[in-house]
């Protein structure tokens, strides 16, 4: 089964305060790609406080390479397990 609900508002967190089963027994599928970029960015922001550029952006640069290996990793693991894992029914 595919349940499709928007993760802002108060309508889904009472959802979920009730049907508990719906955090615990789902898997969240995020379709969106970050460009390579705003990955970046993003690493740097959180990285800032360490002080060192340098260091900060050789990580940054790091965290970016992990983010992109793991997406490949997923489109790999995809192809070649397409044909044996069944798709959900959808209502």
């Amino acid at each position: 089964m595919v349940i499709c609900m928007s993760p802002v508002g108060d309508a889904f967190r009472r959802r979920c305060r009730m049907f508990p089963s719906l955090v615990n027994n789902c898997t969240i599928d995020w379709f969106e790609k970050w460009p390579r970029e705003a990955l970046l960015s993003v690493a740097q922001s959180a990285l800032k406080r360490l002080g060192d550029e340098d260091m900060v952006l050789r990580l940054s640069n790091l965290c970016v390479i992990i983010h992109e290996s793991v997406e490949n990793m997923t489109i790999r693991f995809y192809e070649e397990m397409k044909d044996t894992i069944p798709l959900p029914a959808v209502i």
